[in-house]
Parts: C-alpha cells; sequence; structure tokens
C-alpha cells in the first residue's frame, strides 16, 4: 500500500532581538507569526481507512488476529482446567461457573474494546457461545 507524503519546508526562525529592515506595519496590516513544528517536515495524509482496513487492522495499521491472552483468558483456561480435573463435583461446578464467567468478560471486553471489526465479532461469537453454554 503506498502511503502518500506532504512536504512542508521549514523556514528558519529569526531571533526577536534583530532588527529588520522593513518598516514596522499598522497593527492592522501586520501578518501573523509563523507556527514552527519540531516534527518531522513529512507529514502524513490522513485517508478513510476501508472497511477491509477496520476488519483486520488495529488503529495503527498492524493486522491484528491473534494477541497475547489477557488475564481473562488466562483464568478462563487455570478454571477450566481445574474444573475437567478435581474429583469434587462442587468444586467442578463453581470453577466451572467462574471459567465461564471470565470467559464473558473477556468476551464483552472484545465487543467494546477490540483492535478492529474481527476481534470485536469474535468477542459476540464467543458470548453467544457461552450463553448457550451456561443456560
Amino acid at each position: 500500500m503506498v502511503d502518500e507524503f506532504v512536504h512542508t519546508r521549514h523556514q528558519p526562525r529569526q531571533p526577536p532581538h534583530q532588527a529588520t529592515s522593513a518598516p514596522a506595519q499598522p497593527q492592522s496590516q501586520q501578518t501573523p507569526p509563523q507556527q514552527f513544528s519540531h516534527h518531522s517536515p513529512v507529514q502524513k495524509v490522513s485517508r478513510e481507512r476501508s472497511l477491509w482496513d477496520k476488519i483486520w487492522k488495529d488503529a495503527t495499521d498492524s493486522v491484528v488476529i491473534v494477541q497475547m491472552p489477557n488475564v481473562w483468558i488466562i483464568l478462563w483456561v487455570i478454571f477450566d482446567a481445574i474444573s475437567l480435573f478435581v474429583s469434587s463435583a462442587r468444586v467442578a461446578e463453581v470453577t466451572s461457573w467462574i471459567a465461564s464467567a471470565s470467559l464473558a468478560v473477556w468476551a464483552l471486553l472484545e465487543i467494546f474494546k477490540g483492535a478492529n471489526y474481527f476481534r470485536r465479532a469474535l468477542g459476540i461469537v464467543i458470548l453467544v457461545f457461552v450463553i448457550m453454554t451456561v443456560v
């Protein structure tokens, strides 16, 4: 993908103590002072993101499909594993509910704060799955 750039030219700043040879202009005819930027002289032109970009890319134009698991996914894995390997039915039921709740929290976070549309859709699918398995 080709990025479009606008090149800006920086003009040197004159110190305020140097006298200018031009006659003083009345206040109404003076030109406003120039704004100087400390940023790069090349500025990126903003463009509207396509639907394809919104589905697969985050705000920094990086493709985001899989991310490092956060605390809610880690809790889900731990409690789901505990519920599979414990012998007590009551402990298995409680840990299974905690696992489902942590997966539901992760899904809600993906729905509302997902990096792209794919992640948000994944959150919806997982939340529907959790609701169907709990009910």
